[in-house]
């Protein structure tokens, strides 16, 4: 195998799995949403996800699953009944700020993993310019 053809399969390789991370982040991304009730569309889910609207677009049988499962705020999760009650209790709330902060962290870890993943197909395809250019 060429210098030529390596890189190419190292690109290949990185970008199937920045594909494969994409689409698990879409899947928990709906996850959770559904099991918070929150408003699912494919902007919400894209910016839960921690990727770009096209990304989601680019998956096509995920963004037919945005489209089955699509809700707004307004509509109530399946298992709201009794949570105002509970919305008294002074630790939900605190439970409520924990669970946003978890969330948060996980969208900066997907977007820095996004990140480290598109430095990698670039660093990749340096090689094989640099390849390119050295004498054999």
């Amino acid at each position: 195998m060429s210098a030529n053809e390596a890189s190419r399969a190292a690109l290949a390789a990185s970008a199937e799995l920045r594909s494969e991370a994409s689409q698990r982040s879409i899947e928990k991304a709906l996850k959770a949403m559904r099991r918070n009730g929150e408003t699912i569309n494919v902007q919400a889910v894209a910016r839960r996800a921690g990727l770009a609207r096209s990304t989601v677009y680019r998956h096509k049988e995920l963004l037919a699953k945005v489209h089955r499962q699509r809700r707004t705020a307004a509509t109530p999760p399946p298992a709201a009944a009794g949570h105002e009650a509970a919305a008294a209790d002074p630790a939900t709330g605190v439970l409520a700020a924990m669970h946003l902060r978890i969330q948060q962290k996980d969208a900066k870890i997907a977007e820095l993993t996004r990140q480290i993943k598109q430095h990698e197909a670039t660093i990749a395809r340096l090689h094989g310019e640099i390849d390119d250019l050295s004498p054999d």
